[in-house]
């Protein structure tokens, strides 16, 4: 009764020339999101966006990043619930770095739900589990621990203890991989898995993982900027989350609608889609899922905005920068720091005017990273106080930044630099990734 409905949303990037449906419930649930569409501030693929995933309900969102995928489906939830739909408790997966992104979004976009981030010690996070809350948020890496390991044919076989009905003693229910969990005990009514595409192999336990939550919560919503409809074994992957009841199996599906053929060391390999079937697997599949183009919803999204901040530097760095421009020399700690060429000069401007520093003797424990920059015959190591630093995590604590979906991108010409606010960001417990020389691969 959803199919059709979801069908003519699809394509679509505007609510207003879609004619009402016949089916009251459907109709209901475009008219929720459209009345969501001013009180939540969505662009009008967002809006139709959102009326697709609260029809079809268990559905995958492949959006290009940066289009607010994740606006999307929240407003999709509100819709749901006001069509008078159980919605909650909903579980989160997503990758760590976006565990804030998310609880940011759903606390604003959705007033007055509890919203928990597992986090922490293991123990910890299976007291978070035990307090109730609307949605709980958690990374991909915690799923296995905290539930049950779905079977899939040709992964290592499940250990499991004598009461799952295994025949090792030593496997105790806390090594038990079959033993309900944390997870297992809740009764999710939705499930949303962003970057889906980390579930594209099945044989991980944390794809089982999912999977076994999944297949006992009401709707399992997939989200990924990557489109894999054309890799019918990572298109698989999805469907069988998303539905696990019609893609239960996975050597049926690619025997019916995949053309295989064989490596040069003898491996099975897929080579496509099967021309045959491909008709057959459109219409089984194609309504199931939705991509929306930046280059299509571009009118709709806000202009870029180049803003240039003047941040006074800290009375610190104030002084060894006034002393550096004007005698070529600072005191540092006790220390004094002489430069001999206007070249260095520079340099050490440059690097007071980022933060205050210290004299290290060469050679030093600097700890888990070098921060010594190997152009330099001084070892000069930045520390606090920084401007820079500083008004950046006002900044981000205080959420000026719009890093929905794609998140923040922070480039800096030192190294130093972005290591020190590396360290403040941990004091902080806020989450990154680092991409800086002197990394392994």
């Amino acid at each position: 009764r959803y199919v059709l409905p979801a069908k003519s949303l699809r394509d679509r990037i505007n609510l207003d020339d879609v004619p009402r449906f016949a089916d009251p419930e459907a109709q209901a649930l475009v008219d929720h999101a459209r009345g969501l569409a001013d009180e939540m501030g969505l662009y009008p693929h967002q809006t139709v966006g959102a009326a697709y995933a609260a029809i079809l309900g268990s559905c995958s969102i492949f959006d290009e990043t940066g289009t607010g995928k994740t606006t999307s489906v929240i407003a999709a939830m509100r819709a749901r619930q006001r069509a008078g739909q159980d919605v909650f408790p909903a579980l989160v997966v997503c990758p760590a770095s976006v565990k804030t992104v998310w609880q940011r979004e759903i606390e604003e976009r959705y007033p007055g739900l509890t919203v928990i981030v597992l986090r922490g010690t293991a123990a910890q996070r299976r007291k978070q589990l035990e307090t109730p809350a609307h949605v709980y948020v958690g990374s991909y890496r915690y799923m296995s621990t905290h539930s049950s390991i779905k079977h899939f044919p040709g992964a290592p076989a499940l250990k499991r203890c004598p009461e799952c009905d295994g025949v090792d003693p030593k496997i105790t229910p806390a090594k038990c991989q079959a033993h309900p969990r944390e997870l297992d005990r809740i009764k999710f009514r939705t499930m949303i898995v962003d970057e889906a595409h980390r579930l594209l192999d099945p044989s991980t336990i944390t794809t089982r993982a999912c999977w076994s939550i999944g297949d006992r919560t009401d709707v399992r919503i997939a989200m990924t900027g990557t489109p894999v409809q054309d890799k019918l074994d990572d298109y698989w992957s999805i469907l069988r989350f998303v539905d696990p009841e019609d893609f239960a199996g996975k050597t049926k599906f690619l025997d019916r609608y995949a053309v295989t053929g064989f490596n040069v060391w003898g491996a099975r390999e897929i080579e496509g889609p099967n021309p045959a079937t491909r008709a057959e697997l459109d219409a089984i599949t194609v309504f199931r899922w939705r991509r929306m183009l930046k280059k299509v919803v571009l009118p709709f999204l806000p202009p870029k905005v180049v803003e240039e901040r003047m941040i006074e530097m800290t009375g610190a760095q104030a002084k060894a920068y006034k002393d550096m421009h004007k005698t070529m020399m600072a005191e540092l700690g006790g220390k004094r720091l002489v430069t001999n060429s206007p070249l260095t000069k520079a340099a050490r401007l440059f690097q007071f005017a980022s933060s205050f520093a210290e004299i290290i003797d060469s050679g030093a424990d600097l700890d888990e990273f070098d921060w010594s920059d190997e152009s330099e015959k001084v070892d000069v190591r930045l520390m606090m106080p920084s401007n820079k630093v500083t008004a950046f995590i006002e900044d981000i604590r205080a959420g000026d930044f719009d890093s929905t979906d794609a998140g923040v991108v922070v480039f800096a010409q030192s190294r130093q630099l972005l290591m020190l606010l590396a360290k403040e960001m941990d004091s902080h417990e806020i989450e990154y990734g680092m991409i800086v020389g002197g990394q392994t691969d």
